[in-house]
């Protein structure tokens, strides 16, 4: 057989060379991406499955999915489960993956009381969302819209404080404005008497001159008429310093007043701002124009060269004295003017002490005073025997400590949406207890009243929740009361017949405002005993809704009013205690209340569970790892 010789270039060896270099270099590219990839996918596996790790019980009462594992274990995990998944499978002939190392360096762990209770809302938010659905969350908004008293409870019970005040402020200011008037008016007269001494006294030493002319006198007659003329300018001085006194008063009084009244007014227009307030003549500022002209004319009198102080000097004594008579007479026809000025400064008709007027009976046995004196109290004690029997309230309270959920101090702010604030309030009204649907394992009787107002015992949460219940039935019912041509007019008629006896136009509009405040608590009274035994009452009562008239206001001021019989059996279309809960829980915007709620849903699993913390439960996580690849080539 022939040989052939073979033979190869050195130019082919190295393109040979860079061409399987070339592709085994594009292999473990490949390999490299499909490796990112799977390692992304295991990633993610590994902390889902981690997370996955729920505590059933939490699950199946209260619909939380949260991680009970501590951060240390979660990670533990998550490193298990990546290290089961880039583990080669027996058998295979190639590890596509051929991980040499991994190691996690950073992690990001969310409890779920982080974030100013977002993360709560977003857990809630979810469950309820699937179980009641987004509409009930929007009907509740719009039950919270429609009542527009909610939003404006604090301003409207501090407008009616600002009234009650203002009120007693405004007859005081009245009282000491006519006292003025009365007093200038009565020193007028003085000083009308003032002038008839010195008309005398100058006539007396005008004849005392002429003597002493005449050589018919000695100096110390002169000196002795001079000084009783001194003495009755002296008495006129005193007077014209009183009425200064008295117009000054009279200054300081009307300022006071003018406030008040635009006071009044600025309170009329915060409650009724499409009501226009009421206008009436005022007589006690009309007659302040003629105080100012009395004023005038006074500022215009000089007497200063008449100082008894000062003794008389013989020498040139007549020429002095005729100076000074000359310039008392002109004095004198200025005085005069005042006592024609003081008469356009009219009191009859005018109260003059409006407090005491407050205190008159009207037709219905009431008095002003009767009626401050309500709403004093109602703005400054809302007492929780007024709608229930306070034996029967529960005396539970729920033991918290440092690591409680509403005890940690950094909580952060939340982002929490309207709709998950709704879902958050049925949430509440779903899993925890209240007054009226008491619980057997709840820790407290009172649950959903915890969250609304945080205090530790049962007692004082419920009676918070009655006095904010108290209070938004209270301006409802004002709603209503404005709303309603025939109740308002009835509430004005009262106010006239009550604080229109003070004859002081600020005073009866600020009595209108305590009126339609005590009518309204009074009605809201009713509402909440209703409400509190089981029954409904509409968000917005119609004038037929209401079980109280002023004709009743006597009763309603000493307390002896009472609830119809049937109460809780007559209205079927309204709200119950639970849902009002739910509405004032949507009103209060505070972050606390998710923490509180997390207290609850804390202490009644530490019961099964004695470590259990809330602060521990984990509902999210983000490790970032680093794989390390071993070359295939």
């Amino acid at each position: 057989m022939k040989k052939e010789k073979g033979s190869i270039s050195i130019y082919a060896a190295i393109s040979f060379t860079c061409i399987i270099a070339l592709v085994l270099t594009l292999i473990e590219a490949g390999r490299y991406e499909y490796c990112g990839a799977n390692l992304s996918i295991v990633t993610n596996n590994a902390v889902e499955s981690a997370m996955g790790d729920y505590a059933n019980e939490l699950v199946d009462e209260y619909g939380l999915f949260l991680n009970v594992n501590t951060d240390d274990e979660l990670v533990g995990k998550i490193d298990e489960y990546v290290l089961a998944n880039i583990s080669g499978f027996e058998g295979d002939y190639i590890d596509l993956l051929s991980v040499a190392n991994y190691e996690i360096p950073s992690r990001e762990i969310k409890h779920i009381t982080d974030d100013g209770g977002s993360f709560m809302a977003k857990e809630v938010s979810d469950y309820m969302k699937i179980k009641v659905g987004e509409d009930a969350a929007s009907a509740l908004i719009d039950k919270y819209g429609n009542s527009a008293a909610i939003g404006n409870i604090s301003s409207f019970i501090k407008s009616v404080k600002s009234a009650k005040k203002k009120i007693e402020r405004v007859a005081e200011a009245a009282s000491d404005l006519y006292d003025a008037y009365e007093n200038i008016k009565n020193t007028a007269d003085e000083i009308k008497d003032d002038i008839r001494g010195i008309k005398k006294a100058v006539k007396n030493m005008r004849e005392v001159i002429e003597d002493y002319k005449a050589d018919e006198c000695e100096f110390e007659d002169l000196e002795k008429a001079y000084n009783i003329l001194v003495g009755q300018v002296d008495n006129l001085k005193k007077d014209l310093e009183d009425i200064s006194s008295f117009g000054e008063k009279a200054t300081d009084s009307k300022s006071e007043y003018e406030e008040g009244k635009e006071e009044a007014q600025s309170i009329y227009g915060q409650i009724w701002p499409d009501e226009e307030t009421p206008e009436t003549e005022d007589e006690l500022l009309d007659n302040y124009d003629d105080v100012k002209d009395v004023i005038e004319v006074i500022e215009g009198i000089d007497l200063s060269d008449f100082d008894k102080t000062k003794k008389l000097a013989e020498e040139n004594a007549i020429k002095i004295i005729e100076r000074k008579l000359d310039k008392l007479t002109e004095s004198i026809d200025v005085a005069k003017t005042i006592k024609n000025l003081t008469k356009g400064i009219k009191l009859d008709g005018i109260i003059n002490n409006p407090n005491k007027s407050m205190g008159k009976k009207n037709g219905y046995g009431v008095s002003g005073k009767d009626i401050v004196k309500y709403v004093e109290n109602i703005s400054e004690d809302i007492i929780l025997g007024q709608v229930m029997d306070v034996s029967k309230v529960s005396n539970l309270k729920i033991n918290r400590d440092d690591e409680s959920p509403s005890n940690i101090k950094d909580k952060g702010k939340g982002n929490i949406k309207k709709i998950d604030e709704a879902l958050f309030s049925l949430y509440c009204a779903d899993v925890f207890a209240s007054y009226t649907d008491k619980k057997e394992d709840s820790l407290l009787n009172y649950e959903m009243e915890y969250i609304l107002c945080g205090h530790e015992g049962d007692k004082e949460n419920l009676s918070e929740s009655v006095a904010k219940l108290l209070a938004l039935r209270e301006a409802t019912n004002v709603i209503a009361i404005l709303s309603n041509p025939d109740m308002l007019n009835e509430a004005r008629t009262l106010a006239l017949s009550t604080f229109g006896l003070t004859g002081v136009p600020a005073i009866t509009v600020l009595g209108e405002v305590l009126i339609v405040a005590a009518w309204g608590y009074a009605e809201s009274v009713l509402d909440v005993r209703n409400l509190l035994a089981k029954g409904r009452c509409k968000l917005i009562k119609k004038r037929t809704d209401f079980k109280l008239s002023l004709g009743n206001i006597g009763s309603i001021m000493n307390g002896s009013f009472v609830e119809t019989e049937g109460e809780g059996e007559t209205i079927h279309d309204g709200l119950n205690y639970k849902e009002f809960l739910e509405i004032l829980m949507f009103a209060t915007g505070k972050t606390s209340k998710y923490y509180r709620a997390m207290d609850l849903i804390e202490e009644r699993t530490k019961q099964k569970k004695d470590d259990f913390r809330m602060n521990q439960c984990i509902v999210k996580a983000s490790v970032d790892i680093k794989y390390e690849l071993k070359p295939l080539f």
